[in-house]
């Protein structure tokens, strides 16, 4: 009698678990592949479109930016050449007319008009110990960058540059960084953060108070290992870019839908993926790996609301901030105590994903081979670890 009704059970919840799955599966973004935007990149790193469907793409290390046409067509590249060039850049975006670039090696922000033509700049020095600004969103007069030497976010008036604001600070509490990156904004006017170390996306009001966050650090492809690229649509789906597990996770009222698949169910991956932006039907993705931009159309139609609410999670992981640089190669690591001695040397595939300019900028130049950085504040925990 206990074993027909253990297998009563055991049938009951396989039919729910298929019924998750079934669910999950519909809930994912279907897509077909169009022609990609290319040319002489080293490594872009960010996407800005105007309403017309002109895609201006961030060349960092070369210091330009280019524009293509809603059709892909090159249409020209404009950088700064009355002032100091732009010097590894990490993300631009376009609002009321201008284009804003995040000139994080100049500490400051760089303002061309639509046509591409430079107009001015924002020293951003005036706010403290020369800040890096890496991801940048605007909302009706306003520029919010995140600054990745001091572990905040700021705003600036666009028209003027004045008015400089910040909060937050270094750390894993809520409110607090380790390496905020990329920004955007609802149709509501929250900031969504990209907040790199931790592994999560922090939600903010523009005065800087924290309302929620999707948190989902871990190591496998549904889960944030090296957020990076971030994107909120009118309808309130969200995309989020994984630069080291090459993944889009996709999410809708803080609830995770799945990761971005083909048309054929196949799990759609990105060669070091970061900016990422939204145009109608069009998701288009940097990779800097492949220094391209992919462009892929979307199909609404398909997207499902799930009932899987998702709470901020905080996993009981002791040296979370190893973990992210020091994965190791077995397979059976996630299921393994985190404690397990870590290698002494990060695998080059993630020295890649750490020295992007998300942490720290190794981009300049390229073929730097495998230097590590001088000690961050993401290690300074492991100086004293036995």
């Amino acid at each position: 009698m206990t074993s027909i009704r253990a297998s009563s059970i055991w049938r009951f919840c396989s039919v729910i678990i298929l019924l998750v799955a079934f669910d999950a599966a519909r809930a994912l973004q279907i897509v077909e592949e169009l022609k990609p935007l290319t040319g002489e990149f080293n490594q872009p790193s960010a996407v800005a479109l105007q309403a017309n469907g002109n895609a201006a793409v961030l060349d960092g290390v070369n210091g330009r930016v280019t524009l293509f046409d809603a059709a892909g067509r090159y249409l020209k590249t404009f950088h700064n050449p009355t002032t100091t060039t732009l010097r590894l850049p990490m993300d631009l975006t376009y609002s009321e007319g201008a284009f804003i670039v995040a000139d994080s090696g100049n500490h400051r922000l760089v303002i061309f008009d639509e046509e591409g033509a430079y107009r001015r700049e924002i020293d951003l020095r005036d706010s403290g110990n020369e800040p890096e600004p890496v991801g940048i969103a605007a909302d009706d007069g306003l520029v919010f960058w995140s600054d990745r030497r001091n572990h905040r976010i700021c705003s600036v008036k666009l028209y003027d540059g004045e008015d400089v604001s910040c909060w937050g600070a270094y750390g894993e509490k809520p409110s607090q960084f380790r390496y905020p990156f990329m920004i955007d904004l609802d149709r509501n006017g929250y900031l969504y953060i990209v907040d790199v170390l931790n592994g999560r996306i922090q939600i903010f009001n523009q005065r800087g108070i924290r309302f929620a966050a999707i948190d989902r650090f871990g190591v496998s492809t549904d889960r944030f290992l090296r957020p990076n690229g971030i994107v909120i649509d009118g309808t309130g789906l969200l995309f989020v870019a994984d630069a080291y597990n090459g993944t889009i996770q996709v999410f809708r009222d803080r609830r995770y839908l799945g990761v971005l698949r083909d048309r054929g169910g196949e799990l759609l991956m990105f060669d070091r993926p970061a900016g990422i932006a939204r145009w109608q039907d069009r998701l288009y993705v940097t990779e800097m790996g492949s220094n391209r931009v992919r462009v892929l159309r979307l199909d609404n139609s398909t997207v499902a609301h799930t009932d899987f609410e998702l709470a901020d999670e905080r996993p009981a992981v002791s040296r979370k901030h190893c973990v992210t640089c020091h994965q190791p190669s077995s397979d059976a690591y996630p299921a393994a105590a985190v404690d397990t001695p870590l290698p002494p040397v990060p695998r080059p595939r993630m020295r890649l994903r750490r020295h992007h300019g998300a942490v720290t900028d190794a981009r300049e130049p390229s073929d730097a081979g495998a230097r590590h950085p001088a000690w961050l504040p993401a290690l300074a925990p492991l100086r004293e670890a036995p």
